[in-house]
């Protein structure tokens, strides 16, 4: 009996050995056939995956992609730079004049600098155009980050009207055997804060596009340049002068140009050495045209001519007169109901041969009668 319930136990512990090493052998089956699946390559589905070749080419073109343009990290939308109570008491006051104006933003023209970092904006500013600085303080707040370029060249101020503006600054570099266009990333914000932006290039075709979009969606793109006048280019790219708001210190400049060039060649005039004299300035560039300009002054009265469009003007015997302001010589003629009073400052040089003149900035206003002109230079022809 004993032997026959030994040998039964023997039997089911054999049987049950069986069942578990035939389970275990089916588990590691199936294993093994799944690992296969997976990685064998005569047996994988190969359709959703890119082959290694073809993935190493797209990463390369990624990356020269990425080496052709710039790519700055765009600034979070709420991390706006805090600027001092006064310098944001003057931002807001720029930004009312503009509304309900079709002005998108502002700009102003501060100069042409000469190596200055982001350190030396403010000693600069106070130096160029202290009147300015001191109205518009945020100017020499604005931080590195918000400052595009080399630190020399054509400075602008740019400032959106709306304080959450997005806004691109892009360098544009045209292929002219492909006629191709390639835009380097120099500048993405969308704080809305000013920018300060230099370019070497602001007196002829500039390659740097500002875009400016709204939170409404409006869009505009400029080309910060000046002309030859020494104003700001507002018409330009997709951007019309009604776009635009010019709050450049124009006046300044000039102020600082005279200054700048009252030295030993060049002095104040006296009445006598302008009496019975004539002034030339046989041809002048201004936006592409041919000018010409000439002033005769006599005792009785000042001869004005001008040409600027195809035809002669001619201010006839207007009052003449020269006083002194502000370290400045003012020449002032009185054309009456025909044009006013018009002034401008002037300088004579040593050899008495040559009259600069520039637009009167005494008075804060930049312009010379119907020419546009900021400053010239006058070749001595009669006296």
């Amino acid at each position: 009996m004993k032997k026959t319930v030994f040998l039964t136990l023997i039997i089911t512990i054999c049987l049950l050995l069986s069942v578990s090493c035939t389970k275990g052998s089916d588990t590691d089956s199936t294993i093994e056939s799944s690992v296969s699946e997976s990685t064998d390559p005569e047996t994988a589905d190969n359709s959703d995956t890119p082959d290694s070749t073809d993935n190493e080419s797209e990463t390369d073109e990624i990356r020269v992609t990425e080496s052709e343009t710039t790519e700055e990290p765009m600034n979070d939308p709420s991390d706006k730079h805090e600027f001092s109570t006064e310098a944001v008491s003057a931002l807001v006051s720029l930004r009312q004049g503009m509304v309900g104006t079709p002005n998108m933003f502002a700009v102003a023209y501060l100069g042409y600098a000469n190596s200055i970092n982001s350190t030396a904006i403010d000693d600069y500013l106070s130096s160029s155009c202290p009147t300015l600085s001191n109205d518009l303080p945020f100017i020499s707040e604005i931080p590195s980050e918000n400052i595009i370029g080399e630190g020399e060249g054509f400075l602008f101020c740019i400032v959106p009207l709306d304080e959450n503006a997005t806004i691109a600054v892009n360098e544009i570099t045209v292929n002219t055997d492909s006629a191709t266009v390639f835009e380097h990333i120099l500048y993405r914000s969308e704080a809305g804060d000013p920018i300060l932006i230099f370019t070497d290039r602001g007196d002829i075709e500039t390659d740097t596009e500002v875009i400016i979009t709204d939170s409404d969606g409006n869009t505009v793109s400029w080309f910060p340049r000046i002309t030859d006048t020494g104003r700001i280019e507002t018409s330009n790219s997709t951007c019309s002068e009604t776009l635009v708001f010019d709050f450049s210190p124009y006046a300044e400049h000039l102020k600082a140009e005279y200054a700048d060039m009252t030295t030993e060649l060049w002095t104040l005039p006296t009445v006598d050495q302008l009496l019975n004299t004539d002034w030339s300035c046989e041809q002048y560039m201004d936006n592409g045209d041919v000018h010409s300009f000439s002033v005769s002054i006599r005792e009785d009265g000042a001869y004005v001519y001008w040409n600027n469009d195809g035809e002669d003007h001619e201010y006839s015997q207007a009052e003449c007169s020269i006083y002194y302001d502000e370290g400045a010589a003012i020449l002032e003629f009185d054309f009456a109901e025909f044009a006013g009073i018009q002034r401008c400052a002037v300088l004579i040089s040593t050899e008495e041969n040559l009259l600069y003149t520039c637009a009167n900035f005494v008075d804060g206003e930049t312009e010379f009668p119907e020419s546009g002109i900021a400053a010239r230079t006058l070749e001595r022809t009669y006296g």
